[in-house]
């Protein structure tokens, strides 16, 4: 009985990650900018920090300039965020919760009487032991079959 449930939830956990998965990649597609633009505005200040010393030669001004221009347009591609944004986006990953991250669903035997945890062949989704007996029988796709000699 316990093993029947635990299918069903795992089917129940697959059906809502597949679901909620587009959400999540959202979300963490404009957090990781987020993060991105932060860094970039670092590394400007820092590159204008060095502009503004006083014994640098014309070629390290020239290159560090030319550094200042590729990190500004970075920035201006990336939309910024404000805090409250952020702080929202961080919710809606939180809501979603742990249960759907892809990691937590365990693969299982598809045979729900069966839904055993360990030995699956993801070819077929089946465990090694109904494997096994559908090869001996025949059943199969492919031609496979248990060798006997």
């Amino acid at each position: 009985m316990a093993s029947v449930s635990k299918y069903v939830r795992n089917q129940q956990r697959q059906k809502l990650v597949k679901e909620k998965e587009h959400l999540l990649k959202d979300s963490k597609k404009k957090l990781a900018n987020a993060c991105k633009r932060s860094q970039y505005i670092k590394i400007i200040e820092n590159i204008n920090n060095k502009l503004k010393a006083t014994n640098l030669s014309a070629d390290q001004i020239k290159n560090l300039k030319h550094e200042l221009n590729i990190y500004e347009k970075k920035v201006n591609e990336i939309p910024e965020l404000s805090y409250s944004e952020i702080w929202n986006l961080q919710f809606e990953m939180n809501k979603i919760g742990k249960e759907l991250c892809r990691t937590r669903v365990r693969n299982r035997c598809s045979i729900p009487t069966c839904a055993r945890p360990r030995g699956i062949l993801t070819r077929f989704g089946l465990c090694r032991n109904h494997v096994r007996e559908f090869a001996c029988k025949g059943e199969l796709p492919g031609n496979i079959y248990k060798v006997s000699w």
